[in-house]
C-alpha cells in the first residue's frame, strides 16, 4: 500500500508542475523571469543626459578647492558651486546635484546665507535659493576675513604685552661678532616679525624690492611702511609686475606719499634701512621657490653693494603712480641714501 501511496504522491506534485508551468507559458513569463521581477521592479532609469550632473563632486575640482583655502568648508564650497549653475531650486535639488546628504545641505544653505553667498527666494509656499554672483560674493568675504584676522591680531598683541609683564625679566648677553654682521631668521612668524622690525627702525630711508609670495598677511600689508612716513622717512618700493593688478598692495603706500615703481622681474625680495642693515629672502635651494628663510646683513661693506644694486633697479623701473603703471620716467633720477665720507 505504501508503494501506491508514494506513487500517487509524485503524480500529483508532476501535475501540479505542468499546471505552474502552463500558466507562465500563457503569461510569457519563465520562472526567472518571475523571480527577478519580484527581485527587482520593473523601473525605467533616466537616461545620463536627463539625470542631473553632481556638481564639483570632489576636491580635484580647483573651484572647490578655492572656495575650501578661503575658509568654506567642502559641503558649503560644493553647494554654492551648484546653486551657481542653476536657477533659483529647492534644497532637495541643490542635495541631489551637489552630491549631499539631505541633512547637511540645509546647515550649508544656513551657513552660505549668513557669509553672504546664497540668498533664500520664496517661490509661493515653497523655499528655494540662489546663489549670489561669486565676484561680489568673494570680495564680501575676502574684507570679512581680514576683518577677522586683524580683530584676531590685535587681540594676540595685547595677550603677548600682557604675558611680557608677567614673565620676568631674562638677562640678555651680547651678541658675537657674527650674529651682529650676519643673523639667519627661519620660520614664517619670525621672518615677518624681522621685517616689520627693520622698517620699525627706519629713520631716513627704506627701499624696498618686493615680490609674491607675501610674508606678511594681507591684512598687514603696508601698515609698517606707512608708520615710517609719519615718521619722515623716504620709502622706496619696486614692485614685480604680477603685483599690478592688486591693488591693495601698492595703492595705499603710494597714496599716501610713498614712492613706487614697477619691474617686469625682480630677481630677488630686498629691503635696506638706512643704508646700514639689509634683510634678504632666500630662495629654496631645491625648487627655486621663496622660502621662509631671510638673512640680515649688517656689514656695511655688504650693505653697500646691495644699495647700489637697489639703486640700479630702481633707475630702471617705470613709475607707479596712484592710478597704476604710469610708463618708464623720461629722465629717471638716481636718489641713493647719504653715506658719511671718511
Amino acid at each position: 500500500m505504501s508503494a501506491i501511496r508514494a506513487s500517487e504522491t509524485l503524480e500529483m506534485t508532476a501535475a501540479a508542475r505542468v499546471d505552474v508551468m502552463a500558466a507562465q507559458a500563457s503569461s510569457g513569463k519563465s520562472p526567472a523571469t518571475t523571480k527577478r521581477a519580484r527581485r527587482d521592479p520593473d523601473r525605467e532609469m533616466p537616461a545620463s543626459s536627463e539625470r542631473p550632473p553632481l556638481i564639483a563632486a570632489s576636491m580635484q575640482d580647483p573651484a572647490i578647492r578655492g572656495l575650501v583655502t578661503l575658509g568654506l568648508t567642502s559641503t558649503e564650497a560644493r553647494v554654492y558651486a551648484s546653486l551657481v549653475e542653476t536657477a533659483p531650486t529647492t534644497a532637495a535639488d541643490v542635495a541631489q546635484r551637489a552630491g549631499v546628504a539631505r541633512p547637511k545641505v540645509y546647515e550649508a544653505l544656513r551657513m552660505l546665507q549668513e557669509r553672504g553667498f546664497c540668498e533664500e527666494v520664496m517661490a509661493g509656499n515653497t523655499a528655494t535659493f540662489r546663489a549670489v554672483a561669486p565676484e561680489p560674493a568673494l570680495e564680501q568675504w575676502v574684507r570679512h576675513r581680514d576683518h577677522e584676522r586683524a580683530i584676531s591680531a590685535e587681540q594676540d598683541t595685547a595677550i603677548a604685552e600682557d604675558l611680557v609683564r608677567r614673565f620676568p625679566t631674562v638677562q640678555s648677553t651680547q651678541p658675537g661678532l657674527e650674529q651682529q654682521l650676519f643673523e639667519i631668521v627661519s620660520g614664517r612668524t619670525r621672518v615677518s616679525f624681522a621685517l616689520e622690525t627693520v622698517i620699525g627702525e627706519a629713520t631716513s630711508t627704506l627701499d624696498n624690492m618686493t615680490q609674491p609670495p607675501f610674508i606678511q598677511p594681507r591684512a598687514r600689508w603696508n601698515q609698517a611702511e606707512i608708520a615710517a612716513l609719519g615718521r619722515g622717512v623716504r620709502v622706496r618700493t619696486l614692485y614685480s609686475g604680477d603685483v599690478l593688478g592688486d591693488t591693495q598692495r601698492w595703492a595705499p603706500l603710494v597714496e599716501r606719499g610713498g614712492l613706487g615703481r614697477l619691474a617686469e622681474q625682480l630677481p630677488m625680495k630686498l629691503i635696506i634701512r638706512d643704508g646700514e642693515e639689509a634683510m634678504i629672502s632666500l630662495r629654496d635651494p631645491v625648487t627655486g621657490d621663496m622660502s621662509t628663510n631671510a638673512i640680515m646683513v649688517r656689514h656695511p661693506d655688504l650693505v653697500r653693494p646691495l644699495q647700489k644694486f637697489f639703486d640700479d633697479a630702481w633707475d630702471g623701473a617705470a613709475e607707479l603712480g596712484p592710478s597704476g603703471h604710469d610708463g618708464p620716467p623720461s629722465s629717471p633720477r638716481r636718489t641713493p641714501a647719504k653715506r658719511s665720507r671718511k
